[in-house]
């Protein structure tokens, strides 16, 4: 489920291309679910909810779907060190735009912090909150625009939107920031995310 067509024909094409025919997309907003009470047996949000101005509506409207005793599981952004390709998407963008901490409507560090999370979810209803790691390394070739899945997912920045000066601009920007990662025609690039999770009450 998505609100965005472009995430959902895309996503929709990679099941397609697998032969994966059990997986069914909805366009849907996340504060209103077109879905009656108890109607899933569990619920997995990535990268989401720190991208929400009210996170805590979103999981009472997301337990509300839940049937009694499922569960549901948040994949969150660990803390910005840890993650090298949001951290420096951001620093690019942010420096290349002049943006203040003022101009953000959102942080998506909001809930790298332990159990901040689980604070939010234990105040939205959910029992047995627990918390976890997932620490990846992602090998990215030199010479390819591998940060913008997570300019466009993370920023709404579409990269073939913008102005030809600055799409330049913003790569060439985003070569020179991810050389410190750079190890010969790789750049080894770790990422920390947070998975917590929770019961719907019975």
């Amino acid at each position: 489920m998505d609100l965005s067509e472009t995430s959902l024909k895309k996503a929709s094409l990679r099941i397609d291309a697998q032969g994966i025919d059990t997986v069914y997309f909805h366009r849907a907003d996340c504060t209103r679910l077109p879905y009656a009470d108890h109607h899933f047996d569990h619920v997995f949000v990535c990268f989401m909810l720190e991208h929400l101005a009210q996170p805590g509506d979103v999981l009472a409207e997301l337990r509300r779907v839940l049937q009694p005793g499922g569960r549901a599981a948040f994949l969150v952004c660990g803390p910005r060190e840890a993650n090298a390709v949001i951290d420096v998407v951001n620093r690019v963008v942010t420096e290349l735009f002049e943006f203040r901490d003022s101009d953000r409507d959102i942080d998506p560090f909001r809930f790298s912090a332990q159990g901040s999370l689980a604070q939010e979810m234990r105040r939205a209803g959910y029992l047995d909150v627990v918390e976890g790691d997932v620490t990846l390394h992602q090998r990215a070739p030199v010479g390819t625009r591998f940060w913008q899945a997570s300019l466009e997912r993370g920023l709404s920045l579409t990269l073939e939107q913008l102005p030809d000066g600055i799409r330049n601009e913003i790569a060439e920007r985003m070569t020179e920031a991810f050389e410190p990662w750079r190890q010969g025609e790789y750049y080894e690039l770790p990422s920390l995310s947070r998975i917590t999770s929770g019961r719907s009450p019975e």
